[in-house]
Parts: structure tokens; C-alpha cells; sequence
């Protein structure tokens, strides 16, 4: 992910002084790549998804072992003193759960939310989670249990109409997996589509929303048995598979997400295209047409990328002008947003311009901030297609 002061950040599952793996930074503006905490094998090892940057400007991630009970912990990592800190460990037991595989999610009412592999109150299928930033205080929101699905192994998204959405990629109808919704205010989790194999088996990566609508994939299931491009409305009213991976020229297998850009959907398989090693392809949502971009050649692109994802990174973006307010840290929270936009300053900005631009670059909003370090700002109107 890509923090605040503009570097990037992220793990690796081994290497580092205990070969448990390391959290590190990467500053594109010098190419320099710093390596931040060895994790230890005993307070902390095996780190799963990615970090995100918390209203404080602190990172949060998750580990799958490690910490008082080995089964992993939440962590926080302070970029200005350089410090780690272990938050939480997971206990495996009704009210905790263990083993998280994803990602947290800062959602617009200032929790984090997460899910466990393992662990919860449903029998041990895996868990819901809400974590507060500001008081370390974890709970235990939802055990999964067989209808709703088993093991959970992507992250969460909070869609444009404030719930959560996910995957869990077996139990349901048959076994194959589901995809649910998950409302704060109520604490309800819905199913909302149970998989069947012919439309898709497995679903172990996180989803996307484009105008309402969420696109995933499936690693298995489909017309080949190989995975399935999906949509479905927030409603649940709606399912449609779009393609069914081959194998063969589309690829097979896809373990990552896609990411939306400019009408289309990108993304990566893990096996399958010329060289059998995956593709890189983009999907174009109005055509509802299918493109390989590249097939991975292990010469000289590698091959097989496993739940690997693309990110969108704006080299040229100039998105804080004022020299005080760029020493002071500014943080913009939830990334990505669809409904309010958080802006935190460490210090007061004073006669400063905020500027929203689509990825074209038009603007879409400016506002002039005056006085103040917290600004909630409500983009459901900024045009950003």
C-alpha cells in the first residue's frame, strides 16, 4: 500500500534475520527499499495481506502465527518513532478465532474489520472481527458455521451503501463457497449467493465494486473447471457469470483481485496462457469482453503469480501543495472510499486547496480548508468514472 509520506509498503512471508519474514518501505521517488522488522517466529511470523494505514497514521497488519497462543496476531507498526508493537493475539477459542489469511479494512465508522480462517463461535469455521484503533479493543462480530461458509480467506470491502462484503470459499448450499454481506448498524451477515460449481467454486480473493455492482473471481468451477469471472449486485438480487477461464489462452486458476480502471477490470491467473505460467488480462465491463494482455514467460516476466493484485500508482500526483502541510503528515482515510472521505493533518492547515481529480486528471471537486486538522468530506457526488 501506499502511505501518506509517499512511500510504499508491505511483507514478505520469509527472509529477515529469523526467516519468518519482514515488513518493509519502498520510496519510488529514489528506488530505495528498507527493511523495517524481522518478525520473530515467536511474538510474530507468518504475515498474511497487506498493511493499510490507520487514522493515526500508524500501520495495521495481520500475522497468521505467532504471538501468545501461536495462532497470530494484529500488529502496529509507527513510521515516524520506528516502532512495532503486537496489539492482539488470536486465541482460536469461540469469542477470537485464529489464523487470519486477508487483510484489515478501515470502514467509515473508524473500526477495522477483518476475518479469521479458523476459530469463532460458528464451530470453528472461521470469524468476523472488529478491532478499534484507538483502544485495541478486538470483538468478535460473527462466527461462520457451514450455510454461511467456511473459511474465510480474502479481505473485506465496504461498498458505496456502507456494508461489508466477502467471500468464504467453501461451505453454502453444496460446499463451494459464498458470497455475503455484512451490515454494521445490525450486525446481520447475509448470503447472498451460495456457488455451484458451474458458476464458479472457491472464491479466495477480495471483491470489487463498479457502480454498484461486485466482480470477483473463482479459483475453480466454471464451464472448465478452472474459475469463473462473476458479478453481482449489493442486493444479491442478481448473479451473472461473465467468463469461465480455460486453461489455455485465458489462463486458469486466478488466486488474486482485480482492479478497476478506465471501464475494465485487471488482473492475473496463476497458471494456463502460452507459456503455462498465467496471464495478465483486462475485462471490459459495457463490451463484456475478454483480453490477454501478456502471457507470463518465467525468463522474463516470471510466472505464476499467487494472489497477486495490481495497483494503481499516479507517479505525477501533486495532491498536497502546501510545503506545512506535507511536513506534517496527512492522512486520507478509507482507501479506497465511496461514500465520505476523512482528511487528518497532524497540524491546523491554513489557506490550503483540496483538489480531487478522476485518474484522467479532471477535476472532480475543490474546496479551500481553512483552519482546521479533520475535515469529513462526502464524495457521492463527485463524478469519479
Amino acid at each position: 500500500m501506499k502511505a501518506s509520506n509517499g512511500k510504499m509498503y508491505g511483507m514478505t512471508s520469509l527472509g529477515g534475520i529469523h526467516n519468518e519474514g519482514v515488513l518493509f518501505s519502498f520510496n519510488p521517488a529514489t528506488d530505495v527499499l528498507d527493511t523495517l522488522h524481522s518478525l520473530t517466529g515467536n511474538s510474530n511470523t507468518g504475515p498474511s495481506g497487506n498493511v493499510i494505514q490507520g487514522p493515526n497514521g500508524k500501520l495495521y497488519g495481520m500475522t497468521q502465527r505467532g504471538g501468545s497462543h501461536g495462532l497470530g496476531v494484529i500488529y502496529s507498526y509507527d513510521t515516524t518513532a520506528g516502532t512495532y508493537a503486537d496489539l492482539f493475539s488470536f486465541d482460536g477459542t469461540a469469542t477470537s478465532g485464529n489464523s487470519p489469511y486477508g487483510s484489515l479494512l478501515l470502514a467509515n465508522d473508524g473500526n477495522m474489520y477483518g476475518m479469521c480462517y479458523e476459530g469463532g463461535n460458528g464451530g470453528g469455521y472461521g470469524a468476523l472481527f472488529r478491532f478499534n484503533p484507538n483502544t485495541n479493543v478486538y470483538t468478535n462480530m460473527f462466527g461462520f458455521d457451514y450455510f454461511h461458509g467456511e473459511y474465510p480467506y480474502g479481505s473485506l470491502i465496504q461498498a458505496a451503501n456502507g456494508k461489508l462484503y466477502g467471500t468464504v470459499q467453501q461451505g453454502g448450499s453444496i460446499g463451494q463457497g459464498v458470497i455475503f454481506s455484512y451490515n454494521i448498524p445490525d450486525s446481520t451477515l447475509t448470503t447472498l449467493h451460495s456457488f455451484i460449481t458451474s458458476d464458479g467454486s472457491q472464491p479466495n480473493a477480495d471483491l470489487v465494486e463498479v457502480s454498484g455492482i461486485l466482480y470477483g473471481m473463482t479459483t475453480l468451477g466454471g464451464a472448465y473447471g478452472k474459475g469463473m469471472l462473476f458479478s453481482i449486485d449489493t442486493a444479491g438480487t442478481t448473479f451473472d457469470t461473465l467468463m469461465s477461464f480455460d486453461g489455455a489462452a485465458h489462463g486458469s486458476s486466478p488466486h488474486g483481485s482485480l482492479l478497476p480502471f478506465n471501464g475494465k477490470l485487471y488482473g492475473m491467473t496463476t497458471e494456463g496462457g502460452t507459456y503455462t505460467g498465467g496471464v495478465i488480462f483486462a475485462w471490459d465491463i459495457a463490451l463484456g469482453q475478454f483480453d490477454t494482455l501478456r502471457n507470463m514467460n518465467i525468463t522474463t516476466d516470471g510466472n505464476y503469480p499467487y494472489y497477486s493484485s495490481f495497483i494503481l500508482v499516479n507517479d505525477n500526483a501533486t495532491a498536497v501543495n502546501n510545503p506545512v502541510a506535507m511536513a506534517s503528515g496527512i492522512t486520507v482515510y478509507p482507501n479506497p472510499a465511496s461514500t465520505t472521505l476523512n482528511i487528518h493533518s497532524q497540524l491546523t492547515i491554513d489557506n490550503s486547496q483540496l483538489i480531487i481529480t478522476d485518474v484522467l486528471g479532471n477535476e472532480v471537486y475543490h474546496e479551500m480548508l481553512l483552519s482546521n486538522v479533520n475535515y469529513q468530506l462526502s464524495i457521492v457526488n463527485c463524478q469519479l468514472e
